[in-house]
């Protein structure tokens, strides 16, 4: 976030940007990054004063009594009689075992204990043994990230009741370090980093409303055993050891002037010449987006969402006409899983992931940022546990309203091309150009100065949909329409069709894109090259490259070709209004070749005058104002 902050500096953007750091535990070397550093060596800090310190409410916070205790359980290396090493699934249930038992001595009925381990299984095995040792009568909830988002929501509504001093115990990960308001009187925790603990820490007597508070450590005698460290790091877990061993209270008071030594952070930091790459979001040749897990700590660990669903069949239903439709996996199906328990997972039940491209296709390959689709019969969920990996714990599918479902992504959708009623081409346009110049005037206004080319942006505004006069377009938006609409008129807007019909029609250039053709139109009209970019990012669907997707069919006798668009489509005349008109003209995708005057180079160029910042800031100008512009007043007021 340093050398973001940094770039916006070097690369410039419009109007103001600045950046606030806010934490318990931040390292000030962390923000003293190449490109950060050079303009922000004073940086201004924020912290108590002498007068806050004063303030009752405070004192008694940072008074606050947190002793600290090691537990006699460790999370170490377990043997059977005979010596011998158990299994690792025998090792968490021994370990969650013993763990157990001490905190059902620590338990005070009527007051809150939370544990926290470092990793979700843990978690899971410590709540199940929990279960079995606690009275019914006393509330036991477990919180971690690998739930559903429909879980998560029943979760959510439990920790407002602890917040609001229920009583039980609370088995939970890393999810509660940070922005859940709690206060324990009895903490339990793993060994941590010391920035993580301090997090724990405030999460015990946080408003000194006990008069003794204890917070209990479990040791990892042997850090170096079967990654027993991770998801941190060896040396972390050591500098934090050493600071406990020290230490009889963890109170505010106590803790907040030691100076801790920080490991370096792990992974590359972003560079100028990284921050210009990743602005390209084009796909690559076989479809998969940019790979970003380089600038990530810990890449090993990122996640994949997965959604279970069932079915009739080998495949997953692929369009509103087939039974059992649910359109796009939607959020509320989703739970985040590691990359790694995913593939353990479906190489342990031989099971079958999908993910949407365009259809219903096997995963092949798993990266993260993934979504993924399972069958529900091949298990490892539990709405109890959350993710298990377990093929015995058969999850329900989310129920879903079919009104409120999403369509899947694709090239073809384009929601907006629908609205309340019939709108022509030339009346969209000159209401989207009347929308750009009302906002640049009332960024002018915050601002006071004009930076943005705003006559360009208006025009941008003008041209956005003009390639809708392509006959594919007017033939779509026509398709099954009655009564039918006349065809003497361009048309930019449809009254909505049946979910069924919106997004799968009969044409042979499924993917098309109009904005496409509105670049290469203003192109060809010799527009400015920063008119045609923005006119052919207003949905995002082409940026940098102008490219065949993976699955596009090549037309017959045609070299050029993309996004459904062909070489020597003709477009008719175009009245946009306002005086604008452009004339017939057969279409050229020359631009897609390689050279100077490629459509790529170009982009890059611009990408180099205007900066990252600024380029995207147009692009969104352009988004909006069509986003008004297609919705009613009303609506959008």
């Amino acid at each position: 976030t340093a050398q973001l902050q940094g770039f916006r500096e070097q690369f410039g953007t419009y109007g103001p940007t600045h950046s606030i750091w806010m934490s318990a535990t931040l390292d000030p070397k962390f923000l003293d990054t190449p490109d950060f550093r050079q303009n922000n060596r004073n940086p201004n800090v924020l912290t108590l004063t002498e007068t806050d310190e004063q303030s009752p409410v405070v004192k008694q916070r940072l008074g606050a009594v947190k002793t600290l205790r090691k537990l006699a359980t460790t999370l170490s290396q377990r043997q059977d009689a005979k010596g011998k090493p158990l299994p690792a699934p025998k090792q968490e249930a021994a370990y969650a075992k013993a763990l157990a038992a001490e905190v059902a001595e620590i338990h005070e009925p009527g007051t809150l204990t939370l544990i926290i381990c470092n990793r979700v299984s843990r978690a899971q095995a410590v709540y199940q043994v929990l279960k079995k040792l606690i009275p019914e009568t006393e509330s036991i909830t477990l919180i971690h990230s690998r739930f559903r988002l429909a879980e998560r929501r029943i979760q959510n509504s439990k920790i407002n009741e602890y917040r609001s001093g229920k009583s039980g115990i609370l088995v939970t990960t890393q999810a509660v370090e940070a922005g859940v308001d709690i206060s324990a009187k009895n903490l339990i925790t793993e060994l941590a980093p010391w920035s993580a603990l301090v997090q724990r820490f405030g999460r015990c007597n946080r408003k000194g409303e006990y008069a003794t508070a204890f917070v209990y450590w479990v040791d990892i005698p042997d850090l170096n055993w079967r990654g027993i460290a991770q998801p941190y790091t060896v040396e972390e877990l050591k500098i934090a050891r050493e600071q406990l061993e020290k230490l009889e209270d963890v109170g505010l008071n106590r803790i907040r002037e030691m100076q801790i030594v920080t490991p370096e952070i792990e992974g590359l930091i972003p560079r100028k010449t990284d921050i210009l790459e990743l602005f390209d979001t084009s796909v690559d040749l076989a479809g998969h987006d940019i790979d970003v897990s380089r600038f990530i700590r810990n890449a090993e660990d990122l996640d994949v969402q997965v959604a279970w669903r069932e079915w009739e069949g080998t495949v997953p239903p692929q369009t509103p006409e087939d039974a059992g439709y649910k359109g796009a996996l939607q959020k509320e199906e989703l739970c985040s899983v590691r990359v790694y328990r995913i593939k353990e997972f479906l190489e342990k039940v031989q099971g079958i992931a999908w993910v949407w491209d365009g259809e219903w296709t096997r995963a092949q390959s798993f990266y993260p940022g993934q979504r993924l689709l399972l069958h529900c019969s091949l298990g490892g969920y539990s709405a109890e546990l959350g993710f298990t990996g377990n093929p015995k714990d058969k999850p329900a599918p989310v129920e879903l309203e079919d009104n409120s479902l999403i369509e899947p992504d694709g090239d073809g959708r384009d929601p907006l091309s629908f609205s309340a009623q019939w709108e022509s081409l030339q009346e969209h346009s000159i209401k989207t150009a009347q929308v750009m110049d009302e906002l640049c005037q009332k960024l002018h206004g915050v601002w006071g100065q004009s930076p943005l080319p705003k006559t360009l942006l208006c025009r941008a505004a003008q041209w956005h949909d003009a390639g809708k006069a392509h006959e594919e377009f007017q033939k779509m938006l026509r398709w099954e329409q009655n009564p039918p609409v006349p065809t003497d008129q361009l048309w930019a807007k449809a009254p909505p069709r049946d979910r069924q019909k919106q997004y799968i029609w009969p044409h042979d250039r499924r993917g098309f894109r109009h904005e496409l053709v509105s670049a290469l139109m203003a192109l060809q009209n010799n527009e400015d090259f920063l008119l045609a970019y923005l006119v052919v990012c207003h949905h995002g669907k082409v940026r940098m490259n102008i490219q065949p997707r993976p699955h596009e069919i090549k037309p017959q006798g045609k070299e050029l070709y993309a996004l459904g668009v062909h070489e020597g489509d003709c477009v008719s005349e175009v009245d946009l209004g306002g005086g604008v008109t452009i004339p017939s003209l057969q279409l050229t995708l020359k631009c897609m070749q390689l050279g100077a005057d490629s459509w790529t180079e170009r982009a890059y160029a611009l990408l180099e005058q205007y900066g990252p910042f600024k380029l995207a800031f147009l692009e969104m100008l352009v988004r909006i104002t069509d986003w008004r512009a297609s919705t009613p007043t009303s609506t959008m007021e």
